[in-house]
């Protein structure tokens, strides 16, 4: 009985691929290769598909539209996590209070308030942080960067996400609905804030 052997074996862990370009692909995971180079930014990726997903980011596209309201987003993954915003789910809850989490990273990041780890320090002005991203944000303190730039106003801002809170004051548009009252909010922690005054917890004021 002749048996054929189908497709093409990776040596370092047995994985079956179905051509020899896919072998060469996955070869990639063991020796680390990276060979395309993203233009814009320098970034290296080891295959074709997540290198042209990565170039959604400096061309603008946002292929994945939230049908609730209409929000576009270039990953999928964060058009899931904003339909959260829509939904209410909290499926993450903490183990030493009562608060809940739409994500499970920011669950672990409010876990640190209690434990009061701060991992990630500066290294200009030892200053620490409990999360990368803020650690990212402050070293662009130091170096004064201010990457992304008003198309209205021209004022130019450290983050994106601070950059998009400031177009919706050029065209008003407010993403975040209160569940109880339907009010609408720019600003999601303007929304929690104002839920306090539904639940009696309201701690502080803003300005609408």
């Amino acid at each position: 009985m002749v048996i054929k052997e189908v497709g093409f074996q990776c040596l370092d862990c047995g994985k079956i691929l179905t051509t020899p370009t896919s072998l060469n692909t996955h070869m990639r995971i063991h020796t680390g290769e990276k060979p395309y180079v993203c233009k814009e930014c320098g970034k290296r990726f080891s295959d074709t598909s997540a290198y042209r997903y990565h170039l959604l980011i400096h061309n603008g596209v946002k292929p994945f539209k939230c049908q609730d309201c209409g929000k576009a987003f270039k990953q999928k993954s964060l058009l899931r996590k904003h339909m959260t915003v829509h939904s209410g789910e909290r499926k993450y809850s903490c183990s030493q209070c009562d608060r809940k989490f739409a994500y499970r990273e920011s669950l672990k990041l409010h876990l640190r308030t209690h434990s009061g780890e701060r991992p990630f320090k500066c290294t200009v002005c030892a200053k620490d942080f409990a999360d990368k991203g803020y650690l990212k944000t402050h070293l662009k303190i130091h170096s004064n960067q201010k990457n992304y730039h008003c198309g209205v106003c021209g004022q130019k801002f450290i983050r994106i996400g601070v950059l998009n809170i400031h177009l919706r004051s050029h065209t008003g548009e407010r993403p975040y609905h209160c569940t109880v009252c339907d009010k609408q909010f720019a600003r999601l922690d303007h929304l929690k804030n104002h839920q306090r005054t539904h639940t009696g917890k309201c701690h502080g004021h803003y300005l609408m």
